[in-house]
């Protein structure tokens, strides 16, 4: 789930195994490298590798 900022209240209302996100119009330099990297690279590895 990807909410707005000011939106967290939907974050509680999603199953907890949903993985939930605020998007921010101005992203936040740190969180770009702490947050959202490691999620792409979790992302890359879990990928099938192509034939």
């Amino acid at each position: 789930m990807i909410y707005a900022t000011g939106a967290d209240h939907i974050a509680a209302m999603v199953r907890p195994s949903t993985p939930c996100f605020e998007f921010r119009h101005a992203p936040d330099p740190g969180g770009l490298d702490t947050i959202l990297a490691p999620k792409l690279a979790q992302i890359r590895l879990d990928l099938p590798e192509s034939p």
